[in-house]
């Protein structure tokens, strides 16, 4: 089945040159270095975002819209009426993903749907070596922990929070070892992953409290062990989301310190803590800030699995500071290049499908219609809805989430 597509932009405007976000990011500097001072110095001291002509991005005209993305080749009008129809057909009364909460896109959740679950041998592997381990040396044997917090890591991964955070669960209850501080940890990064913020950083205080222990009684330096980086990493996003921004920073900064001296500024770890940084910037309404930690992140991101995220952020900021159309130019790239692999992700079987990838594409096919929105142009916003719905169609997802399908 072909993805169809809305009514196409207003014929009023002039076709739009192509996006430039390309060209915006091969002028970011690929030699920059991270700079602590720079990345959590005051606000008012913050260093000024780069202008629109500079960064390649064009003024603010409906001509510089960049073309709107269109996921098949079709253009077919869709009333509302036949849609739904569509949809009951194919649903019943199903229900669709549940969008994340808004404040918990400090970093992207996991979304998950209710698809039959693929073949999970790693997981099954697992479950019959933790039986094993548990007849043979007992339920509260620290090596039974280690497993626990392996098969949790597993289900984190996946997606399964719930069950990741009953496996954790379990390992702290096998007694003191290695594991136990590193299932705090954990279990503190899967309370925040579901919002749920007092255990957060209940948790991942305890971890700090564990490894620095450890530190101590080895005698180890601990400035430069990876998970007390990792504890205050967490804990700056936990405090984040509880809008406590003071403690988000000071301990964004303190992983970002040691990440800086134990990895250096061109290390994904340390620019995925100074990305963490512009987003609590973000969130303080400090925008020309966030931008520039960003920016920073980016140009050691590039080509990993994380640049899209980033490019959120960066996103994100724009919309904040009242650069809609900066905004949009990096929603197209986004989902341009989230298109190829969604295309691939179609052709198999409906219970091989990932629901992720559709609803990945579909949320910022969302965002970008709110760019259009800020914009004032409705019709490229509706088109990217309308995109949207038969995004999540494809994918076997209800675009009805919370609606009984008539």
């Amino acid at each position: 089945m072909e993805v169809s597509t809305s009514t196409p932009p207003p014929a009023n405007l002039p076709p739009p040159p192509p996006s430039t976000l390309v060209k915006t990011l091969s002028n970011v500097s690929t030699t920059s270095t991270v700079t602590i001072d720079s990345a959590f110095s005051d606000s008012s001291t913050s260093p000024k975002s780069a202008s629109s002509k500079d960064k390649g991005i064009p003024p603010k005209s409906p001509h510089s819209l960049p073309p709107l993305p269109t996921i098949n080749g079709r253009s077919r009008s869709l009333s509302a009426e036949s849609f739904r129809k569509k949809s009951s057909q194919r649903f019943g009364k199903r229900k669709g993903l549940k969008k994340s909460n808004s404040e918990s896109s400090v970093v992207s959740q996991i979304s998950m749907g209710s698809h039959k679950p693929d073949p999970q041998p790693e997981c099954e592997r697992l479950t019959r070596k933790l039986r094993k381990s548990v007849k043979s040396l007992g339920e509260k044997d620290p090596a039974v922990g280690e497993i626990y917090t392996t098969l949790g890591n597993l289900h984190f991964r996946e997606g399964r929070i719930h069950e990741a955070i009953s496996s954790y669960k379990c390992a702290l209850e096998c007694g003191e070892g290695t594991h136990s501080a590193t299932a705090c940890l954990n279990l503190g990064t899967a309370y925040w992953n579901q919002v749920n913020v007092p255990e957060a950083i209940k948790y991942l205080k305890d971890a700090l409290t564990a490894f620095e222990l450890g530190c101590s009684r080895s005698g180890a330096s601990p400035d430069v062990n990876p998970e007390i980086a990792s504890c205050h990493h967490q804990l700056g996003l936990a405090y984040a989301l509880g809008k406590e921004y003071d403690l988000a920073v000071y301990e964004i900064e303190s992983a970002c310190r040691m990440r800086l001296a134990m990895y250096g500024a061109a290390h994904p770890m340390t620019a995925r803590t100074l990305d963490a940084a512009g987003r609590i910037h973000t969130l303080r309404g400090e925008y020309d800030h966030a931008l520039h930690c960003h920016e920073q992140a980016l140009t050691v991101l590039q080509g990993t699995p994380h640049a899209i995220a980033t490019l959120d952020n960066i996103a994100s900021a724009h919309m904040g500071r009242g650069d809609a159309l900066a905004a949009v130019h990096i929603y197209v790239e986004i989902v341009q290049s989230l298109k190829a692999r969604w295309h691939c992700e179609i052709t198999k079987g409906y219970y091989d499908r990932d629901p992720r990838v559709s609803q990945d594409l579909a949320d910022y096919l969302h965002k970008l219609a709110d760019a259009y929105r800020r914009l004032r142009h409705d019709a490229y916003a509706d088109h990217c809805l309308d995109e949207a719905n038969m995004v999540l169609m494809e994918g076997g997802i209800s675009p009805y989430a919370g609606q009984d399908v008539d």
